[in-house]
């Protein structure tokens, strides 16, 4: 574990840290932020199951938008982020970039949330820079 902003954004070995560098807050919920050398090394998953790749996340985007889950129900574009979202631990950030998503923002909203059943919940990262 690596608490220190500077050595993590410098490191070029597998790490990984806590959302603020508290674990037991947010241990349960959210889990480690793990950098991409830790990705890198295929042991992140439990046995039996691995942290997918570009090629099959597009697979399950596509799947989603051509099987009607964008959130306003069309068949075109992507607009999945909603039906792959938990229904709760959502909020909508008071940025002025978002009031631009209107419909598309996600929020806590159980008619359009998680439709698809794979119930993402808003997680934490930390930034290039080494910033929560």
């Amino acid at each position: 574990m690596v608490t220190d902003n500077t050595a993590r954004t410098n490191l070029t070995t597998e790490a990984y840290c806590w959302y603020n560098n508290i674990s037991t807050t947010y241990k349960k919920t959210y889990g480690a932020l793990y950098n991409w050398y830790a990705v890198e090394t295929g042991k992140l998953a439990p046995m039996g199951w691995h942290v997918p790749t570009d090629a099959e996340w597009d697979t399950f985007q596509n799947y989603l938008i051509a099987n009607g889950y964008n959130y306003d129900g069309s068949l075109d574009s992507n607009k999945i982020v909603k039906t792959v979202a938990s229904s709760k631990s959502w909020s909508l950030p008071s940025s002025k970039i978002y009031g631009s998503l209107k419909s598309g923002a996600i929020c806590n909203n159980a008619n359009t949330n998680n439709k698809s059943g794979f119930s993402a919940i808003s997680g934490k990262y930390c930034e290039w820079n080494g910033y929560f």
